[in-house]
């Protein structure tokens, strides 16, 4: 086979970092031999002596049948894809016909499909007074206070329980940061702030400054005060902590709640979560002698004290309750060598329906939140099952319920078809590019764990010839609103890629521009529809990036573990103690 003459040229990114863009080298993995013959157009060759196995050349990702994907599953005849409607049915079942299509062996045992139970629950009632002193004083529910059960009841008592400050409710060993020390919860109300130590000061010096972590999520925090033995919490909503003010929190917050319906929704010994008005924090507090500002910018300083309060609170919550089952699909390339040790790929299938009280279109298709997710996951499975040459399995899974919390990947990782300790990695789709080809990567995760970097840049920089990045805006936590995350906080590390930032003909303001459209346009509205005049060419780069990733990984004989001072890498390092 004649091979030209390739010349090896660099280019400096706005970071100045530099890139190999060219090789006059193939690079193997599997059957497959990659040649960059210029910059972000891979030509795929075969090599019949230089690989670990022989065979046939793998076709590329089509751009006919992702495109008809895209466009069929967020179409209108799929009602915005949510769980447990007919167009989430319809939904499940087209994606299960498609992975059949592809060659996937049924993932779950004999079956394509893992049932996630999910229970739905609506506050019908709440009555909440605050005693001090002997006097008890009404807390009006959704002016003063939100108050929501956490198990599955339909009426739930706290009587008599004292309140305590806990500042940000943290525990974070790694920043040497403990708000529950000294002091006990049991049987108590916290109230919590928002966020963490490092939002209000920016100082980076405090965790990541402003910067989100893991402890600013909500679901860590209630999940720490149940820790402690709480056995009510409630999150301070202030607006210099949260980006809404209170009147938006509650009508974002004060409606049905999805949960998962399994042994977490009836038992614990925290019954009630829900949030408090900063206003009513700081009148609560007063009542005690404690100054609400002076005990904020304490918690804001290593070493400070939960502070009881001299007040307890009584509430009984009335709920209404709703089951249903949706399903994640799951399809397996089993591997040749070690077919136990599993490379997982997750896409969420689902998105927000249909909204009745809208005029005109009622319809949230979610094109590219995340048809376009789904359409490069079913790609990824006919890249696998042609190539079918990897040591370890490929599991690809569809997941339900991102949009309520990522309750289907959540469920999944409690209720694994291979073990998380026999899980080498996880890589997430959602939102994939479909604005053309971009000479860079931005990917969530990168940095964290040495093995998902080592595959990155073996994939993306070495033979796709791309600038790799983390993905910025920090503030935004990203990281802990993705199914991804549901692996992380399990234990195991997953990355995942995000648009690029410099366009390969527009250049990175444009594709800044496209960001903010789409986000400011499309996201989460009735208008992220499909057009044929999206350039997925972006997108099939993309696939073949992920590809080429999950490719190291399932060859390679080592497990993704996160580097020291992550926040995960305990629970990691349990699943592999001996």
């Amino acid at each position: 086979m004649l091979v030209h003459n390739i010349q090896i040229t660099r280019y400096t990114n706005s970071t100045g970092t530099q890139s190999l863009v060219g090789s006059g080298r193939p690079n193997c993995i599997g059957a497959q031999c990659y040649i960059m013959i210029k910059p972000l157009l891979p030509v795929i060759l075969y090599f019949g002596s230089c690989c670990a196995y022989s065979a046939p050349l793998l076709p590329p990702p089509s751009e006919e049948r992702f495109r008809e994907n895209l466009k069929t599953l967020s179409s209108d005849t799929y009602e915005g894809r949510k769980p447990s409607t007919a167009g989430g049915k319809k939904t499940i079942a087209t994606i299960r016909k498609e992975f059949e299509k592809a060659g996937l062996s049924p993932g779950n045992g004999n079956s394509y499909l893992q049932a996630t139970p999910i229970a739905s629950l609506t506050t019908e009632r709440a009555e909440v007074h605050l005693s001090n002193a002997g006097e008890s004083n009404p807390m009006e529910h959704g002016t003063d206070i939100l108050a929501f059960a956490r198990t599955l009841k339909t009426r739930i008592s706290v009587v008599e329980s004292q309140l305590v400050f806990v500042g940000f409710g943290v525990i974070a060993p790694e920043y040497d940061w403990n708000d529950y020390q000294d002091v006990n919860v049991r049987g108590k109300t916290v109230i919590i702030l928002s966020n963490d130590p490092g939002h209000l000061t920016q100082d980076r010096s405090l965790f990541l400054g402003k910067g989100v972590t893991y402890y600013a999520k909500d679901s860590y925090k209630y999940e720490e005060a149940e820790r402690q033995g709480a056995t009510a919490a409630f999150i301070i909503h202030d607006t210099r902590l949260s980006n809404l003010d209170w009147a938006k929190h509650v009508a974002k917050f004060n409606k049905a709640r999805q949960v998962l319906n399994d042994s977490e929704g009836t038992a614990g010994n925290l019954l009630i979560q829900g949030y408090i008005s900063a206003a009513t924090t700081a009148r609560t507090m007063a009542l005690s002698g404690v100054d609400y500002e002076l005990e904020l910018r304490a918690a804001m300083r290593l070493g400070f004290k939960a502070k009881p309060l001299a007040s307890s609170i009584t509430l009984n919550v009335n709920s209404a309750l709703a089951y249903v089952t949706s399903y994640n699909v799951l399809g397996l390339i089993p591997g040749l060598e070690r077919p136990e040790e599993v490379v997982i790929y997750i896409a969420h299938w689902d998105h927000l329906g249909i909204d009745t009280k809208l005029e005109g279109d009622q319809i949230f298709n979610g094109a590219k939140d995340n048809a376009a997710g789904i359409a490069s996951l079913i790609e990824l499975a006919y890249l696998f099952k042609s190539a079918a040459n990897n040591q370890r399995s490929v599991l690809i899974m569809a997941v339900t319920a991102e949009e309520s919390g990522l309750l289907g990947s959540y469920y999944y990782t409690k209720n694994p078809v291979v073990p998380l300790r026999q899980t080498v990695g996880v890589i997430n789709l959602d939102m994939m590019n479909l604005n053309g080809k971009t000479r860079d990567v931005l990917v969530h995760g990168f940095g964290n764990s040495a093995l998902m970097d080592t595959a990155i840049h073996e994939a993306i920089v070495k033979k796709q010839g791309r600038v790799v990045n983390p993905f910025g805006r920090l503030e935004a936590g990203i990281a802990y609103r993705n199914d991804g995350f549901s692996f992380n906080r399990s234990g195991v590390p997953t990355i995942g890629l995000a648009s690029g930032s410099e366009h390969v003909d527009n250049g990175s303001e444009w594709m800044d521009a496209q960001a903010d459209d789409y986000f400011e346009h499309r996201y989460h509205q009735v208008a992220d529809e499909y057009s044929d005049s999206m350039d997925v060419s972006g997108a099939l780069l993309d696939v073949m990036a992920l590809y080429l990733t999950g490719q190291v990984l399932a060859n390679s004989s080592e497990f993704a573990q996160w580097y020291d001072g992550k926040e995960f890498k305990p629970l990691r390092d349990a699943q592999f103690a001996p």
